[in-house]
């Protein structure tokens, strides 16, 4: 029996392989499954989805579920599966690569009477294979045997080389050409990917943990954030206060926050060579270092993408918003984070003009915010970083109580800081 390498493509864990030497292998959202799928992230999954079986020398697919197991777009109900099949669970669901060993034939004992051999087109030799020897001239002038195959493996060998060429370029400018993911599906796949990489900071309190923020991890020990949020939780440790990072969707892990960072100049007031003060928070970036270590890391974008950041560009966030919204919007024992997509609508300096480069920290954006979604990383179809977003336009208005409230502003215009920010508080950043 050969052994079954399982690579998921897509959906939740997209790139890791689980290689099972069994005969009969089970997918689906079941806890008992070999290769098990997250309920929440993978809707299409059924509990007990399909099954892999070996026999008679093949692997087979069989379907058990309720939204369809499809090999090459086709809806199957049991297929035998070649190497490299993708297997899709559910219409528009994860996609699963099965790569196993096709096992020989043991060769055949001879028997009294040969039976007529079979004529096989002749595999092309390997586009790195030498040409074959020139053949030498027959002694005495007599003309050559002619040559078996003539030009065709050459001309077999160009054709396959050219295939590749092709199939790499277009693999290589995928995006260009339409071939890759929507962008609002390459959001939601990192978001997937990367679901462990954020939390909610929650203080402890006489009424109970509260939720107070969003951190993401640049580090296995280390999350990033704003400065409004890393500032309070300084004063809090030092006044023997205790506050942790609960991880999203991991009830069991909350990693306790022992030193917090502030930019130098977070709150110091500036203003411009006409003496105008910045209308937004600056340098509203920060650190906070817990014990223990983040199960999954983000990574901030480089200068290269950074550059590129201007109205028009794709984005995604995960955070917690909470105020003014039902029940906080978290569950501050079991985070769920929320996640939203759109676009920048401007890159300037803090005054809201254009600047070069090294000035143009404030990144707008149309994504919805409000309190609590501060410090929720923002990040590229790629899964890269490139700002921390950190305030929003917002009105007051008045509750039944006839206090003054704060609002999101319908504009949709909110604020973040360009992530490389964080090379001014944390040494290890990542150099260009």
């Amino acid at each position: 029996m050969p052994s079954l390498t399982l690579t998921r493509l897509t959906g939740f864990d997209r790139n890791k392989k689980a290689t099972l030497d069994k005969d009969s292998v089970t997918l689906g959202t079941d806890a008992g499954s070999d290769l098990r799928f997250d309920p929440t992230w993978d809707k299409t999954v059924s509990p007990r989805h399909a099954t892999l079986e070996y026999r008679s020398g093949a692997w087979w697919l069989k379907d058990g579920s309720k939204d369809g197991t499809f090999v090459g777009g086709r809806k199957i109900t049991q297929e035998k599966l070649n190497p490299g099949d993708v297997i899709e669970l559910g219409r528009g669901g994860p996609k699963v690569q099965v790569d196993f060993a096709v096992a020989t034939a043991p060769a055949a004992a001879p028997s009294a009477v040969a039976a007529a051999p079979r004529s096989a087109p002749a595999s092309p030799p390997p586009v790195s294979a030498p040409p074959p020897p020139m053949a030498a001239a027959a002694p005495g002038g007599a003309k050559p045997a002619p040559k078996s195959g003539g030009s065709g493996p050459l001309i077999a060998v160009a054709i396959v080389a050219v295939v590749l060429l092709l199939g790499a370029g277009a693999w290589f400018f995928r995006d260009k050409l339409g071939f890759g993911p929507a962008p609002e599906t390459a959001l939601a796949e990192m978001a997937k990917e990367y679901s462990e990489a954020v939390g909610l900071v929650v203080v402890s309190s006489p009424k109970g943990p509260e939720g107070f923020g969003t951190a993401w991890a640049i580090a296995p020990g280390v999350y990033a954030t704003n400065s409004h949020v890393s500032q309070p939780i300084a004063e809090l440790l030092k006044n023997g206060g205790s506050a942790y990072i609960a991880v999203n969707r991991r009830p069991d892990l909350r990693l306790k926050i022992t030193r917090a960072v502030v930019h130098p100049r977070y709150g110091k007031e500036e203003t411009n060579f006409e003496g105008k003060k910045q209308p937004v928070l600056s340098y509203d970036v920060g650190l906070l270092y817990v014990q223990g270590e983040a199960p999954k890391t983000f990574r901030p974008a480089r200068k290269p993408e950074l550059e590129k950041l201007d109205s028009g560009y794709r984005i995604g966030f995960l955070g917690f918003p909470m105020e003014g919204m039902a029940g906080n919007n978290v569950d501050v024992r079991n985070p769920v984070a929320t996640m939203q997509s759109g676009i920048v609508t401007a890159v300037t300096d803090y005054w809201l003009a254009p600047a070069p480069f090294e000035r143009r920290f404030s990144v707008q954006h149309n994504l919805g915010a409000t309190g609590g979604a501060s410090g929720s990383p923002m990040f590229n179809a790629r899964g890269e970083v490139v700002a921390i977003l950190n305030a929003g336009n917002i009105i007051g208005t008045i509750n039944r109580d006839g206090n003054v409230v704060r609002a999101p502003s319908a504009v949709m215009v909110n604020y973040a800081q360009r992530v490389d920010l964080l090379r001014d508080i944390w040494p290890d950043y990542p150099k260009d």
